[in-house]
């Protein structure tokens, strides 16, 4: 659920007119301590779940967008 609010925040973020480098660093950053605030949260035995749950949804959003440029 964390990284799928990426996509709503980058969206936002290009929207507002913040630089695309500025604004990709400052979510990857937040959505990173978030994971690991959660995973701490539900233990620290489970906190690699939450940080790879991210991840994955990163990876997503990466193919998704890459995919949109090689089809322009």
């Amino acid at each position: 659920m964390l990284g799928s609010i990426n996509g709503a925040l980058a969206e936002r973020a290009l929207g507002a007119g913040v630089s695309v480098r500025l604004s990709s660093l400052s979510r990857l950053a937040v959505l990173t301590g978030a994971a690991i605030g959660g995973g701490l949260l539900l233990g620290a035995d489970y906190a690699w779940l939450v940080i790879l749950g991210v991840a994955g949804a990163q990876a997503v959003l990466v193919a998704v967008a890459a995919r949109s440029l090689l089809h322009r």
